[in-house]
């Protein structure tokens, strides 16, 4: 996906997961830690959250934090394996399974 695309998605271009669906719309964490539009800005992709801010100034990247809330899709077949609803285990993606809820967090975009 391209910068241009990406400057003005709605949402991180990821797909939902087999037998999950989109609950609500993604979007995007605004706190003491974000300008109000949810960004943090720094000279470079550092892996520490230090070097991440509010500020642009001198700053040429910047990151935001989307999440939404999938629930588990209405089971076709009652014999479905259990590992299918317990959700992904894809390296590409962070997620977190309470009850029939799974969250999805992209890589490197949480800053807290």
């Amino acid at each position: 996906i391209g910068q241009e695309v990406s400057a003005h998605s709605s949402g991180p271009p990821l797909d939902t997961p087999g037998g999950w669906v989109q609950s609500v719309d993604w979007q995007h964490e605004c706190n003491q830690e974000t300008d109000d539009e949810g960004w943090q800005y720094a000279i470079d992709f550092y892996k520490s959250d230090a070097y991440w801010g509010i500020g642009m100034t001198g700053r040429s990247v910047r990151r935001r934090l989307w999440t939404c809330r999938l629930v588990e899709a209405p089971m076709e077949d009652t014999t479905e394996s259990e590992s299918k609803r317990e959700g992904p285990a894809t390296p590409c993606s962070q997620t977190t399974k309470a009850s029939s809820h799974l969250t999805i967090s992209p890589p490197r975009m949480r800053a807290l």
